[in-house]
């Protein structure tokens, strides 16, 4: 489902959606460094938020 500001971007011609065509093999990301049109489908910002620690490491500052 889409929010509203995502209805908004994709509705306004002046705005070209692009991402870094990216791929994640065996817990390993890996970027081509190709623009490709749309919104990615991969929540890069997560996958290295776990694969580093980072979650647990903001759950202990903040208990």
């Amino acid at each position: 489902m889409e929010n509203i500001s995502e209805i908004i971007l994709v509705n306004n011609k002046n705005i070209m959606l692009l991402h870094l065509e990216s791929f994640l093999t065996e817990n390993n990301l890996t970027f081509t460094y190709k623009l490709k049109e749309g919104w990615s489908k991969m929540e890069i910002g997560k996958i290295l938020f776990d694969k580093h620690g980072l979650n647990d490491l903001l759950k202990q500052n903040y208990q």
